[in-house]
């Protein structure tokens, strides 16, 4: 349990990330972890990851980018303090159901985790490494916010991707925040050519 909890509050900036602006007048208790959103990040079996994955996807939270990370990725993030590197090779196991002799931690694996949009670190480290974004996901935090849907971005440039969910951020209306290794992003929402004037999309055809 202590394990789970410092995986799940690593990079909150506080009770404003995990219920922006009080929206649903909700409490964490009675958010809904959207079940698209984990099908399309971790594949049909995530179930099979337990409550390692529990935080992710859920309503008004900042743990909404499917952000596939690479091992320098791992190891970087480990190593700052934010051990969602170890956290996704687990999980990624599992999933798959192999051990760690028939999946190693090897340079070309990419593995599926739930990172904070309100720090933008998928992006952040996708600009200098192999790791991707493959999507955004409307948490829902603003009024016409629609959990299920949101951007795809496995296409998008590394010169542009930092910048571009960041912009996705914008229009879900989350708060930038800190994470270990990761500054706060800077004030001011750049804009992001590849997606601008695009509508969300069902997630489920994030590929």
């Amino acid at each position: 349990w202590l394990v789970l909890l410092s995986l799940e509050l690593v990079c909150l900036p506080g009770a404003e990330a995990l219920l922006v602006h009080g929206t649903s007048g909700r409490g964490s208790s009675d958010r809904q972890q959207n079940e698209k959103a984990m099908e399309a990040c971790f594949g049909k079996d995530w179930k099979r990851a337990g409550d390692a994955i529990s935080h992710c996807f859920m309503e008004h939270d900042t743990h909404n980018t499917c952000c596939m990370l690479d091992k320098e990725a791992r190891d970087q993030n480990d190593a700052k303090g934010n051990p969602i590197g170890h956290a996704s090779l687990v999980a990624a196991r599992k999933i798959a159901n192999k051990t760690a002799e028939e999946m190693p931690d090897s340079a070309d694996l990419l593995t599926p985790w739930c990172t904070c949009f309100g720090s933008q670190v998928c992006g952040h480290y996708a600009r200098s490494t192999k790791t991707k974004v493959k999507f955004i996901h409307d948490c829902g935090c603003s009024a016409s916010g629609v959990p299920g849907m949101g951007f795809c971005m496995a296409n998008i440039s590394k010169f542009d991707i930092y910048d571009c969910e960041g912009w996705g951020r914008g229009q879900f209306a989350m708060a930038g925040h800190a994470t270990p290794g990761v500054v706060v992003p800077p004030k001011g929402i750049r804009g992001c050519k590849p997606l601008q004037g695009k509508k969300e999309v069902n997630i489920s055809s994030c590929a």
